[in-house]
């Protein structure tokens, strides 16, 4: 099973890794996990209330597909910061977008690739580059 580091208040006695399975989250339905309590037209509303209620780090499930779902900006920015190295992309985003013909870019790229695109978007990106 998936292993996440314990951050943002949830420690486990023992340890510094907890199971996806074991994180809190809210109450999933046989099937459909828990599609039917996010409403696509909010979804982004709907996290922060589950949030609220289970903390930084929470599991969603979607269909048989549990998610890691991390609402703390300051973990937010570490996972991003040390992605490629700790996190990556399930294969399955990449195999889909493939299917579709996607174009390999900053939101697929993985290892060498990614930091090369982050390097060009984040200079983009700059404060002194993006204007009013």
């Amino acid at each position: 099973m998936e292993e996440v580091q314990a951050q943002a208040g949830t420690s486990v006695a023992g340890g510094s890794l907890r199971h996806l399975s074991d994180l809190p989250g809210p109450r999933k339905f046989p099937v459909v996990g828990n599609l039917l309590q996010l409403r696509p037209s909010c979804i982004h509303q709907n996290v922060e209330a589950f949030s609220r209620k289970y903390g930084s780090l929470f599991r969603l499930t979607i269909g048989r597909t549990d998610l890691l779902v991390v609402a703390d900006h300051a973990l937010i920015k570490e996972i991003l910061r040390e992605r490629p190295k700790s996190f990556r992309r399930p294969k399955v985003v990449a195999d889909v977008s493939d299917e579709m013909g996607g174009i390999p870019g900053v939101f697929l790229a993985e290892g060498e690739q990614w930091r090369n695109e982050r390097r060009m978007v984040m200079h983009g990106m700059a404060p002194a580059t993006v204007k009013n």
